[in-house]
C-alpha cells in the first residue's frame, strides 16, 4: 500500500524528492547571485567556487531542516557538513560528466545542448539524493 508517510511508499519517496529539488532550486537561485555579486571583484573561477559553497551551505541547512527534518543535536555539523558537500561534489561531478558524454556520442544531445544539461542535471540531483538519504542522514532519517 502507497502511504503518504511511509519511508517505503512511492508517495513518500515523491514528496522527498520534490523537496529536494525545491530546495535544489534555492541553491541555484544562490549560487548565480552570489557568483554575479563576486564576479564584480573576483576572476570567475573563484566567483564559481564561493558560489558554490554558499549554495552547498544553503541546500544543506534547508535540507537538513525541510526535506529530511533532522532534530538530532548531537550530530557532529561541521562533519555533516563536510559529508553533504562531498556528496554534492560528486553529483556535480555527475551531472557534468554525464553532460559532456552526452554532448560528445549523440546528435540529438549535441544539436541541442540544453538537454543535455536537463539530463545531467536530474542525474546529479538524484545522486545527490541518493547520497544525502543513504549516506549523510543515513542514521537520522525516520
Amino acid at each position: 500500500m502507497l502511504s503518504e508517510k511511509s519511508p517505503n511508499g512511492l508517495l513518500f519517496f515523491m514528496k522527498k524528492i520534490f523537496s529536494f529539488g525545491a530546495v535544489g532550486v534555492v541553491g541555484f537561485f544562490i549560487d548565480s547571485c552570489i557568483f554575479f555579486i563576486a564576479n564584480q571583484f573576483l576572476p570567475y573561477w573563484l566567483s564559481r567556487l564561493i558560489s558554490f559553497i554558499f549554495a552547498v551551505l544553503t541546500t544543506w541547512i534547508l535540507n537538513r531542516n525541510i526535506t529530511f527534518k533532522i532534530k538530532n543535536d548531537k550530530v557532529n555539523l561541521f562533519r555533516e557538513f563536510m559529508k553533504y558537500l562531498s556528496s554534492m561534489i560528486v553529483g556535480g561531478i555527475i551531472n557534468y560528466s554525464s553532460f559532456i558524454i552526452l554532448l560528445k556520442n549523440i546528435d540529438l544531445f549535441r544539436s541541442n545542448p540544453l538537454y543535455g544539461i536537463a539530463l545531467g542535471s536530474i542525474l546529479g540531483m538524484l545522486a545527490n539524493y541518493f547520497f544525502a538519504s543513504f549516506w549523510v542522514y543515513k542514521k537520522s532519517t525516520k
